[in-house]
């Protein structure tokens, strides 16, 4: 029987199990001071669209984005341990929340006074963007790693070299 992080999490290395357990812990952390209004260095802010149709529905959960170890979390998640990563560089936000409403722009401006990047995962993502960052900020896009998963799963998924040229990372091996 898997354990309550899913078949796929208990098939992997332990190494990975850890690395991607310390990075959401990390990920919920940053996020939950972000959704409080306190500023949260980072130099990449992901922003995704919203939390998945299977997800908690228990009255005050946290809706970190990709904090699952199921489906395409965990996809993304062990993408981002194979890459080595970092989460302490990252933010991450649905730009619509759990409820249906949009993320406030203003939790998100709160964040860009010290220039992170902005990449936007997926259309809806960079709609929310555009919409409420109109004096032609500069972001990334790439797909929405669901998106990438289902349809591109054999190529290599852009937002890793993205996130490795921005946090300036050299290759592995």
């Amino acid at each position: 029987m898997a354990s309550i992080f899913g078949a796929a999490f208990d098939k992997l290395d332990r190494e990975v199990q850890r690395g991607i357990s310390k990075r959401l812990q990390h990920r919920r952390t940053r996020y939950l001071k972000a959704m409080t209004g306190q500023t949260v260095y980072s130099e990449v802010i992901l922003l995704a669209d919203m939390p998945g149709p299977g997800r908690p529905d228990m009255p005050g959960y946290h809706h970190t984005p990709f904090y699952s170890t199921k489906n395409s979390s965990l996809w993304i998640n062990k993408l981002l341990v194979e890459h080595d990563i970092p989460e302490t560089c990252l933010l991450w936000f649905n730009t619509t929340l759990a409820d249906g409403m949009p993320l406030d722009s203003r939790i998100v401006s709160n964040q860009l006074l010290r220039g992170p990047e902005i990449i936007c995962l997926g259309g809806n993502a960079e709609k929310w963007f555009k919409q409420r960052f109109t004096y032609g900020r500069i972001y990334h896009k790439v797909h929405h790693p669901q998106a990438w998963k289902r349809f591109h799963s054999k190529e290599p998924y852009p937002l890793m070299g993205l996130l490795r040229q921005i946090l300036d990372l050299q290759k592995v091996g």
